[in-house]
């Protein structure tokens, strides 16, 4: 359900092709269904050749406009005309994210968080992730997620050691290097060398209020 529409009618691949399937991911991710469906692979096929879709359902009605034209132009049925990469990092989505101020207690509560998470087992890390994905409320993503982006300081979606060890510091106004590496390395489950945005949620959610719930 990802593939592009020139995929399908011409067998031609190129980085736009990329571009169409990330407008179909990002739309997946929101809404939690497929921009694109059909009963059957040819229904489905039909239906991406198309290239018609719709923002239907009450979940839309949360989404801003910038972000549904940030999908719209990903999903430009022609390839010569769907902007590159390049381009879409120029769009106002992105470039305009608004800056929402961070509460100081939230932070180091998930500093906390983080800390108690390290300690877990993998079968308990498994349980917190399902759970922080099926029961959190989107306030509390959303403030995290505030957290995150002042953590990781070069926006890349990923947090260094280097980042959080200057934000530690910059909240608690000092920090135990070895500590935080012992507690970096655990929380790093995929041991990538950084902590990735699902990594942290599920280390900085309140524990004990998700396991009452």
């Amino acid at each position: 359900m990802f593939i592009a529409p020139e995929i399908i009618s011409d067998k031609k691949y190129n980085s736009k092709t990329d571009i169409w399937s990330l407008g179909v991911v990002t739309y997946f991710l929101l809404s939690g269904s497929p921009p694109f469906d059909g009963d059957d692979r040819s229904q489905l096929f039909e239906c991406i050749k198309s290239g018609k879709f719709e923002f239907s359902g009450k979940i839309w009605d949360f989404i801003s406009e910038d972000w549904k034209d940030f999908i719209c132009k990903c999903l430009t049925k022609d390839n010569k005309s769907r902007p590159s990469a390049e381009e879409l990092l120029e769009h106002v989505w992105i470039v305009d994210t608004p800056k929402s101020e961070i509460d100081e207690n939230l932070v180091k509560e998930s500093l906390s968080n983080l800390s108690d998470y390290a300690n877990h087992n993998k079968f308990q890390q498994g349980v917190v992730n399902f759970l922080t994905y099926t029961w959190v409320q989107k306030e509390e993503i959303n403030k995290l997620s505030e957290i995150f982006k002042a953590i990781d300081a070069n926006n890349d979606g990923r947090i260094s050691i280097d980042e959080i060890t200057k934000y530690i510091k910059q909240v608690m106004g000092s920090s135990n290097f070895d500590e935080i590496i012992e507690i970096y390395d655990k929380i790093d489950t995929n041991k990538s060398g950084f902590i990735d945005y699902s990594e942290f949620l599920s280390a900085t959610i309140n524990k004990k209020m998700l396991l009452r719930k």
